[in-house]
């Protein structure tokens, strides 16, 4: 099962980022500051709404770098390893690096029903 970045998120970075880039070039194109974040920003919003962010599955949850080739894997022998406190996620006592906040809304919420149906097929996944 995958799930992808925050449209949202992906979405306010590529718009804020064309901004940056359009008033430094409004402005003359002399403001090299807000045009280095102005690009950064629509490559990290780009990457957001195209890349996935974490999948898990065959024993290993993967989380995917943002921007290049980086992962972080996470071994489990079961899907009840997994637990909640909050919205932070938790492997045993290990703490795993995903946000809710960064994570797609509706694939986070097919993934927190995955981990609790203990990965039967519901009739919201995908």
């Amino acid at each position: 099962m995958k799930v992808g970045f925050s449209k949202v998120w992906g979405g306010l970075l590529l718009g804020l980022g064309c901004l940056c880039l359009l008033l430094a070039l409004i402005a003359g194109g002399s403001l090299i500051g807000p045009m280095i974040s102005g690009a950064v920003s629509i490559v990290a919003g780009l990457s957001m709404l195209s890349r996935t962010y974490f999948e898990i599955g065959g024993g290993v949850l993967v989380i995917h770098a943002m921007i290049g080739p980086a992962t972080r894997r996470y071994p489990y022998s079961s899907l009840a390893d997994f637990r909640f406190e909050g919205n932070k996620l938790y492997l045993g006592a290990q703490k795993i690096g995903v946000a809710k906040s960064q994570a797609d809304a509706r694939d986070w919420l097919a993934f927190v029903e995955h981990l609790k149906s203990g990965g039967r097929e519901s009739a919201t996944s995908a």
